[in-house]
């Protein structure tokens, strides 16, 4: 899923009070070098806490595709482009 799909998706669920807007949150982004592996914990995390296997499989392949990003950075480090 892309950045733009991900924002699309979550301020839709906003706007349909579905999430409360204060609620933390955490984004990782694919330049991060730490994404992909963090990703892939989480999916096997949720795949152990019984979530549904099609959501825990689009976190898997998420991760996937992070780890395949060109450009890879260190957290806290300017993001470019």
């Amino acid at each position: 899923m892309t950045l733009q799909e991900i924002l699309t998706r979550y301020q839709k669920l906003v706007n349909e009070s579905k999430l409360d807007p204060d609620m933390p949150a955490f984004m990782l982004i694919g330049q991060d070098c730490c994404a992909a592996r963090t990703v892939q914990y989480w999916a096997e995390l949720a795949y152990i806490a019984g979530s549904p296997e099609d959501y825990v499989n689009s976190a898997r392949d998420s991760a996937s595709e992070m780890g395949r990003w060109p450009v890879k950075r260190v957290p806290g480090s300017p993001v470019t482009k």
